[in-house]
């Protein structure tokens, strides 16, 4: 299968249709190199074909079947993903890197966060939740306490200006630094 063969319009039927999936994994597979344009065209499609959130929890749950990361992994970045069918990903343990990269929901970052301490997932709730004004400074602090040995959260706290100064200076004290 070449990437012209697939589109946001044929996509759903491609993963629904067991020899044309198994086609294009095949083909996907068969990529080498450092440009993949089957799969990196295949990684856009699945992020933005035209379904609904119920076609999409179904077909994350035939994938889900397969245990095969190959398109879930960039499906779950799909604008119509469901909360519950991304818990349903998480609980399944595939796409655990490609569900820490998403910018939400906060609960499923909070899980990744609490049960597998992924920078990626910990970086996003310092910044975009914690950092913001829907949480205190206290809020802040117990945050970076808890989560002051991954990799980054130090960087973000010292090198960095997207946090404001007040919580910036309480993480870097949690975390043992004097505030300069």
């Amino acid at each position: 299968m070449q990437p012209d063969d697939v589109n946001v319009k044929n996509f759903e039927a491609i993963l629904s249709t067991t020899h044309l999936r198994s086609q294009l994994l095949d083909s996907m597979r068969h990529e080498s190199g450092t440009h993949l344009p089957l799969a990196n065209h295949v990684c856009k499609i699945a992020s933005q074909f035209h379904t609904s959130p119920d076609e999409l929890a179904q077909l994350t749950d035939a994938e889900l079947s397969h245990g095969c990361e190959d398109f879930l992994q960039h499906m779950i970045f799909h604008a119509d993903m469901q909360s519950s069918t991304l818990m349903r990903v998480y609980e399944s343990g595939l796409c655990l890197t490609a569900l820490a990269h998403r910018s939400g929901p906060f609960e499923l970052l909070d899980r990744i966060a609490r049960d597998h301490k992924v920078e990626e997932a910990v970086l996003t709730l310092l910044v975009d939740y914690y950092s913001t004004d829907h949480y205190s400074v206290a809020q802040f602090i117990d945050f970076v306490r808890a989560y002051r040995t991954v990799r980054g959260v130090q960087y973000e706290l010292t090198k960095t200006t997207n946090i404001p100064e007040p919580k910036r200076a309480g993480g870097r004290t949690a975390i043992g630094e004097t505030p300069t």
